[in-house]
């Protein structure tokens, strides 16, 4: 079940929000886990921190990582990394979305950090994969 963590006046989702999202029992490893990963794909196109989801879950940061690694079996700044590139690659195949405005759909405002990112992640230039995807369709 798909819960909404964000109000229509506030896109950040609130502590009480949260909170409500997991109310009623006594929250789990993995069904705090659950609850990141939903916020970060609410979120992707936002400046995401552990830090900032730790201060709205009242947990301690350097916990939530630990938890995150543990369940995930990669940290949170990898998976963060991974959404948003995996994100950046289904926009560049389906849609005629400039690279900067993809760059700003999957949270990037530097464009010159999200090339060097998307070229890291998957061995070519974003320019290049789109490219490529077009050549073997």
């Amino acid at each position: 079940m798909k819960r909404k963590l964000e109000s229509p006046n506030n896109p950040f989702p609130s502590a009480q929000a949260v909170h409500e999202a997991v109310a009623g029992r006594v929250p789990s490893s993995s069904s705090i886990i659950e609850e990141i990963k939903l916020y970060v794909e609410e979120q992707l196109h936002r400046n995401i921190t552990l830090k900032r989801i730790s201060d709205v879950l009242n947990f301690n940061c350097a916990y939530l990582g630990q938890k995150f690694k543990q369940h995930e079996n990669m940290s949170f700044n990898e998976y963060l990394l991974r959404r948003r590139m995996e994100k950046a690659k289904r926009l560049l195949e389906t849609t005629e979305m400039k690279i900067y405005e993809i760059a700003d759909a999957v949270g990037y405002t530097e464009i010159d950090w999200f090339y060097k990112k998307f070229k890291e992640y998957t061995g070519t230039s974003a320019n290049e994969y789109r490219k490529q995807c077009f050549i073997t369709a």
